[in-house]
């Protein structure tokens, strides 16, 4: 005799479930060489060289800069652009004469060697705007140079590969812009990076850093539930030259207002810093981490700009740049870590996971019941799901407990005919307030005998 005819048992298996969204997965979108693969998951920066990538490529350096932070991200994907790239053009602009002395050097690192021109009795700015030009010349670097006398700017082209891009960094009396064009095809390559592989949240361009290019990223992240990582070293960000510069990229950004876009400043490019900067949050629960006051392990600080003291940095925090630098013997990440639109990189961050995981777990209650009776316990059972959420958003630091968060939806006899007859509950409401987090304080002491 079977057990069966006895014990009659049934289980039935309600696990389907929707894909979730992940918002710990960097994705960087780049020329590569030809023979690596178009879209490839990495676990270690070192498989990109086994697939061909250059060790001085920004879209390595990206990866290997997002796995050097602790925490890390446990992968990191990497999707090529099938698109032609804009010839990469840097304009190099000498700080004026009359602002040296005798003896100053203008020096300026560009594909990992070092241009320079020292300062001599009676050089006028066309003297050291033909000397550095004649200096950057002799460098070995696929870049041609071309003094530029009316405006005394040196413009530098790039003249590598397609996947040779030029680092700048380090000028010392040089301000310098990244002048590369956009391609125009921005909307396409994002496009087919989402067809080959959508499970990624941090968008990372390491070979684009103009402002042509970052505004035409931020312009495609702010279409997208993602965050952008957009990194300029453009030197009108830090310091105007003749007065107020509201035309940089920052200033761009944040007058476009983008909540989708990180400005963040820094005067080494593309050395892929943009894996470092969302490296330490990504495998973090949404929310639950705030941007600012980090430590980007492999990243140089900005020790110092052309002006004194402060103004450079102030006047880039109050643009609404974020930027890196020393306070007290710590490296830290500061500027209030705000997107271009002035709401924190954390809120936002926060808010696209609740988005999906609420519609996440409605779905999956919807898929996985015989059916949800449109009854007032049926409306209960989608409130649940939409109140777990919120809860698990307190657990991770995002909400705050007090007061809790509340979902309010219609009793069954107050939803229209209409709505009933196309099986549409309306008017599901939830209400929670923000943990927030400190990024200064005002402090008052007292001392008495």
């Amino acid at each position: 005799m079977s057990i069966d005819s006895i014990i009659s048992l049934t289980i039935t298996r309600e696990t389907q479930t929707p894909s979730r969204a992940g918002f710990g997965t960097p994705m960087i979108l780049a020329w590569g060489p030809s023979g690596a693969p178009m879209n490839a998951t990495y676990e270690a920066a070192a498989d990109m060289l086994t697939d061909g990538w250059a060790s001085t490529d920004p879209a390595y350096l990206a990866v290997l800069s997002a796995f050097a932070q602790n925490p890390r991200p446990t992968q990191v994907k990497v999707i090529k652009k099938t698109s032609a790239r804009s010839v990469q053009t840097i304009e190099v602009r000498p700080r004026p004469v009359s602002e040296l002395v005798v003896g100053d050097v203008y020096s300026v690192d560009i594909g990992g060697q070092t241009a320079e021109y020292e300062l001599d009795t009676g050089d006028t700015i066309d003297d050291v705007v033909t000397g550095l030009t004649a200096a950057i010349d002799a460098l070995t670097v696929a870049v041609d140079a071309t003094a530029d006398l009316t405006d005394d700017v040196i413009d530098c082209v790039g003249t590598g590969s397609p996947t040779a891009f030029l680092a700048y960094e380090n000028p010392v009396n040089v301000y310098l812009y990244d002048r590369t064009a956009a391609s125009g095809t921005e909307a396409t390559d994002i496009s087919n990076a989402e067809n080959l592989d959508s499970d990624w949240y941090f968008l990372l361009t390491p070979q684009d850093h103009s402002k042509a290019l970052i505004t035409a990223w931020a312009a495609q992240a702010e279409t997208r539930r993602i965050l952008y990582i957009a990194m300029t070293g453009d030197y009108d960000v830090p310091e105007s030259i003749g007065g107020s510069v509201t035309s940089d990229t920052v200033s761009t950004l944040v007058a476009s207002a983008y909540e989708r876009t990180d400005p963040f400043w820094h005067h080494e490019i593309a050395a892929g810093q943009e894996g470092a900067r969302c490296g330490y949050v990504a495998p973090t629960d949404p929310g639950s981490i705030t941007w600012e006051f980090k430590t980007m392990a492999g990243v140089p600080v900005t020790a110092k700009l052309h002006v004194a003291g402060e103004t450079g940095f102030t006047e880039m925090k109050a643009k609404g740049a974020n930027y890196y630098r020393e306070i007290k013997g710590l490296e830290l990440t500061l500027g209030g870590s705000q997107a271009a639109s002035g709401e924190y990189l954390d809120v936002m961050r926060g808010s696209d996971w609740l988005h999906a995981r609420i519609q996440e777990n409605v779905l999956a209650l919807l898929a996985n019941a015989d059916k949800v009776p449109f009854t007032d316990a049926g409306v209960d059972q989608v409130r649940s799901e939409i109140l777990a959420v919120l809860r698990q958003g307190i657990r991770q630091g995002f909400l705050a407990e007090d007061p809790p968060p509340t979902v309010t939806a219609p009793a069954v006899a107050d939803v229209s005919a209409s709505d009933k007859a196309n099986r549409t509950l309306p008017d599901v409401e939830f209400e929670a307030t923000l943990a927030g987090a400190v990024h200064s304080t005002t402090i008052a002491g007292r001392l008495v005998l």
